[in-house]
């Protein structure tokens, strides 16, 4: 009888420690996931800006964002690149600033419900080193 009651309880310990085991794996996850998003934000955000100092325009600025991106959902990025290319502040010796947003959303739906989507932001900002077209008579 005692044999019995002691499996009992040993299945009643497993029913409780392996969705908090399995919920803590998760978590981990999704920890990994968000992490490696807000990587990747930080890296598109500097790889536009270097292309904007070496005086590119907007539209290859772009391209090189969605160039380090192309793992994550296009739809939900987007991005402001400062000053725009028809500014006077675009010049050789002024600063480019390239900002990046990701809303990233986890792909376990519990943890979605726990922890609301997340809004992934990284900044940039470098010397424009090159001349732009604007400043070269191109464009």
């Amino acid at each position: 009888m005692r044999q019995g009651r002691n499996r009992g309880q040993a299945v009643v310990e497993l029913a409780i420690v392996v969705p908090l085991i399995l919920l803590l794996l998760l978590g981990i996850v999704a920890f990994g996931r968000v992490l490696s998003h807000s990587i990747l934000v930080t890296n598109a955000a500097r790889e536009g800006a270097r292309h904007g100092a070496l005086g590119q325009p907007d539209e290859q600025i772009v391209e090189a964002i969605k160039r380090e991106t192309t793992s994550l959902d296009q739809s939900q990025l987007w991005w402001k690149i400062t000053p725009p290319d028809d500014h006077p502040d675009r010049v050789q010796g002024q600063k480019i600033k390239v900002e990046v947003w990701y809303n990233d959303r986890l792909p376990v739906p519990l943890l979605n419900i726990l922890l609301s989507p997340r809004t992934l932001y990284g900044r940039a900002i470098m010397v424009i080193q090159k001349p732009t077209e604007q400043e070269t008579g191109g464009g």
